[in-house]
């Protein structure tokens, strides 16, 4: 039915279900049937699971998925978000990391250059927290709009502070943090005072 509706206004309803071997009256009162049971338990699930999928920033696969749903208590079989998000051309993030731990010096300024970007697999998610000028910024900014890479997790930039108006804080598959983002009043007040007890255990 559905490869009738998707073509039907290029060839016809009649010359594809000819050609089908249909008889155009089956399509018709198949049209006019109402949806049965489970496609209308099929079209609530798919807008809960494009929900879950998108409010994890489209990483999450089947399983998180499934179990997300079963957590906020909608019952649903795994193989059937796996079959829905399968129709629906959703999938998650596959695994496979790479890793780089390096510091930044001549040889390593925009290590991450235009053509290493482009030999990255569509859909990556890219994390820095080294330092900003290991990769090219204007060809990260382009990847990231373009979808190539898929998110950013940055919390070291070319220029810092980030100004406001940098096209990076401007991207929403991009996520900013402090360099040391633990350095709030009330962890530097609890390593002082585990200092200072570690002290006192060795002076006695």
């Amino acid at each position: 039915m559905s490869f009738i509706q998707a073509h039907q206004v290029c060839w016809g309803v009649e010359p594809i279900c000819q050609a089908l071997q249909i008889a155009p009256s089956s399509y018709y009162a198949a049209m006019k049937r109402p949806p049965s049971a489970r496609q209308q338990r099929d079209a609530e699930l798919c807008v809960a699971i494009r929900r879950v999928w998108d409010a994890h920033r489209q990483v999450y696969g089947a399983d998180k998925v499934w179990a997300q749903l079963n957590r906020e208590g909608t019952r649903v079989a795994r193989c059937t978000v796996e079959r829905l998000m399968r129709e629906l051309g959703l999938r998650g993030v596959v695994r496979g990391q790479r890793s780089v731990r390096t510091t930044l010096g001549d040889e390593t300024h925009g290590f991450l250059s235009p053509e290493r970007i482009a030999r990255m697999k569509k859909g990556v998610i890219y994390v820095n927290t080294a330092r900003g000028a290991l990769a090219d910024e204007a060809t990260l900014i382009a990847a990231l709009k373009s979808g190539h890479i898929r998110h950013a997790g940055l919390d070291v930039f070319h220029n810092e502070p980030l100004p406001p108006d940098h096209p990076l804080a401007k991207l929403e598959n991009v996520t900013l943090s402090a360099h040391a983002a633990f350095r709030t009043p009330e962890a530097s007040e609890t390593l002082l005072r585990r200092a200072i007890d570690i002290v006192k255990r060795i002076v006695g």
